[in-house]
């Protein structure tokens, strides 16, 4: 599922919601006012892709959008890392993309 929109279709948020009820930052178990995050940048993709989207609390996202760490690729709960570590996705062969297209 894709739009062009900033934010999430209610189709997209309700997927979000079922496949994911809680953080996907591993350890972190927030289930409520989570932010739904883009892996690319909204701002450079103008996308909203469901498969490029994660469900995160306040503290990890502002991690993410201030200090640059990042959940480590794939799905579900997974590993959030600080810029310098191996495994961050711009470490680890570079920045996720959307699919060309």
């Amino acid at each position: 599922m894709a739009h062009l929109g900033r934010r999430p279709t209610a189709h997209q948020r309700s997927a979000l919601e079922w496949l994911n009820p809680e953080s996907t930052v591993l350890g972190c178990g927030v289930v409520s006012r989570l932010e739904i995050d883009h892996r690319v940048d909204w701002a450079t993709s103008h996308l909203t892709l469901f498969d490029l989207l994660d469900r995160m609390c306040d503290h990890h996202q502002w991690l993410k959008t201030i200090d640059g760490w990042a959940l480590v690729p794939g799905r579900g709960k997974r590993a959030f890392v600080p810029p310098d570590d191996p495994r961050h996705p711009r470490n680890a062969g570079g920045e996720q993309r959307p699919p060309p297209g």
